[in-house]
Formats: structure tokens, sequence, C-alpha cells
């Protein structure tokens, strides 16, 4: 009896061990970072889960993964490390952030592209580029932090902090900075897109390319756009993008200079007839209760899901929307103190936002 009873222990106690450890999700087709059909638990080319990713997600090869948003690796965050293969490629529309003790992997060829800032945090110094990082907007490299490997990372805003990339110090010393952006905006009105960037500085640089996707992936050319070559004066550039998709368009500008290197700048998301935005949640941070608003231009019926930050449901409920301000209160003096986000699905896109319980 006492055996079994041992056996047992030692069984509950392997069972405990398992789950507190992070699990690894592969991607095993291109798309939302979102949708459970893109991801395995065994392999690069393996069964799908139809899970969310876990804490430690691969891009595999010849895949690319869209995440709509801002993105954290590290403690708390979105995730606890990130590689992406050779050939795969993680887009981040929003911010992309290193945390402390986070680790990170990019193959050569490999890419991760990011919409806006990007910061490597004080004494991060587990990152490793081999491949590709673009960056659209600002970079901060925090003291103490390091990026190694042989790869290049392309900033086209500013960058500043005490870290090394690639051994140069201080900042962003290595970097590709042949494009400064004073912004980049884009805007629905009339039936049509206006798309307008302004360039505080350009070096080698031949020409614009403003392109057009209805799923983050697969881009279709709008225009190309003559640069300046080399220019240390603001120069404003405009194009408008006349048949727009019904739905959830993203936007990328990249640019080419006269040696043939293109640099994506950046990439924004645009909504075109589309009923419901404006999603948020309050307080933030919030301790017991937390209310989440949006404003819906129809009634409908739809689902809103509160993930953790390993992607795991945590609250879901059915919503009957009416026309304007749509509130509801959730709970949530039962969860534990961290990061989550509410997603909000409506018109073939999701909406999302974030919230910290404290």
């Amino acid at each position: 009896m006492r055996k079994i009873v041992n056996c047992l222990v030692l069984g509950l106690l392997l069972l405990v061990a398992s789950g507190a450890m992070g699990t690894t999700d592969y991607s095993i087709a291109s798309g939302s970072y979102t949708a459970n059909g893109n991801w395995s638990t065994s392999a690069c080319g393996g069964a799908s889960c139809g899970c969310t990713p876990g804490s430690d997600i691969v891009i595999c090869s010849g895949t690319t993964i869209t995440f709509t948003g801002d993105f954290i690796v590290g403690p708390g965050g979105n995730v606890s490390s990130l590689t992406v293969n050779t050939g795969g490629t993680f887009t981040i529309t929003g911010s992309l952030e290193f945390k402390k003790n986070s680790t990170v992997n990019v193959a050569a060829s490999g890419t991760i592209n990011v919409g806006t800032s990007f910061a490597n945090d004080n004494n991060s110094n587990t990152i490793a580029i081999n491949g590709h990082l673009n960056v659209a907007g600002a970079a901060s490299f925090g003291n103490g932090s390091t990026v190694t490997g042989s790869g290049s990372v392309s900033v086209g805003g500013s960058s500043s902090g005490g870290g090394t990339v690639y051994g140069g110090s201080p900042g962003c010393t290595n970097c590709t900075l042949a494009i400064t952006l004073s912004s980049f905006t884009a805007a629905y009105n009339n039936d049509a897109v206006l798309l307008t960037w302004i360039s505080a500085t350009e070096t080698n640089n031949q020409y614009y390319t403003i392109e057009c996707s209805d799923n983050g992936i697969n881009y279709s050319l709008i225009a190309n756009v003559n640069g300046a070559g080399n220019s240390s004066s603001p120069i404003n550039y405009s194009v408008t993008d006349v048949s727009p998709n019904s739905g959830l368009n993203y936007y990328k500008l990249s640019q080419t200079d006269f040696d043939g290197n293109r640099t994506v700048l950046g990439i924004l998301p645009v909504a075109v007839n589309i009923s419901v935005d404006g999603l948020k949640v309050f307080p933030n941070p919030a301790k017991n209760n937390c209310t989440v608003s949006f404003n819906d231009k129809k009634e409908e019926s739809f689902q809103l899901t509160v993930y953790d930050y390993m992607g795991r449901e945590i609250i879901t409920r059915t919503l009957q929307t009416a026309i304007g301000i749509n509130s509801t209160e959730l709970d949530i003096s039962g969860l534990s103190p961290g990061l989550y986000f509410v997603a909000l699905p409506a018109n073939g896109h999701v909406l999302n936002t974030k919230f910290i319980k404290n």
C-alpha cells in the first residue's frame, strides 16, 4: 500500500513539475498569431494543436506570423523566448520589447518586422540576431544590453541607449539608418485611405513602396514613390488608396536604396467599414473589477475573451450590443496579478487591448 501511495505522490510531483514548465509551440502555417490552426506543440511541420501559443514560440521556415498590437518577450510578457528559423518571418504591427532574462534567436535569413518602436531593456543580454530585425520607429538599447550575431538591425527612427549592437557602443552603432521618419500615418475618409509620411533625413534612397494586405501576410502593390536620394531636410510624401478592402487593411511602407537593399519602415492597420472600434479597459491597472468598453455602429452579437500572457482563455462572455458606447464589467478578483489581453472578434478581424491585474 505504501508503495502505491509513493508512486501516486511521485506521479503528482511529476505532473506538477511538467505543468510548471513552459510549452514550445511551432508555427506550421502563415497567418494570425491568435489563429489556433497555425501552431503545433510537436515540431515544425507537425500536427496542429488547435491551441494558441504558449511560453516559447518558434517561427518555422516558410511561415509568416503576424501579431496585431504590441509584443513583449520575457517575464510577464507574451512569451518567454522567441526563435525565428531560417526563412521564417514574424511581423508585429505595434512595438516590440525584449525584457531582461528574455531569450531571442533569429537565424540567418530569419526576419522580425516591427511596425513602431523597439526596446532592448537594461541588461537584456541573451539576444542573437543572425538574420534581420527591421524597426520602423525608434530603437532603445538599455544599459548593459547586448545584441550579438552576424545579421542586421535596421532602424527607421532615432536610436538611443548605452547597450551594444554587434559590439558597437553606445546605442545602435552598427544599425542601418538610410531613412529617418518623422511620422507615418493612415486615415480612412470618403471611401479612400490617405497615407502620409515625412522623412527627416534620407541617405542613398531611391524610392518608397506602399503595399496593402487584408491579412498582414500577402501584400499587393499600391504605389512606388521616388525618394530624394540624399536629404537632410524634412520632405512630405503621400499616397491614396482609392479601393481599400472592406474590413481591416494593413499598409506597409518600405524603402529601397540605390544598391537594391529594401527596408520595411512601418506597418499600419486601418479599419474600413468596420462597425466596432474604441476598445479599452479601465481602470488599468485594476484589482477586483474592471470595465471593458467599445463603440458599435450597429446591433450585433459576438464573444469577448480574456487571455493570460500564455494565451490561455481565462474569461469568455457573449455580448449583445447596442448602437453607441457599450460596456461590460469583469470580475477579476480571482485572477493572479500580471498582464492580460482582451480580444473582441468583429467583422472578420480581432480588436485587442491589454490590462494589468494588481
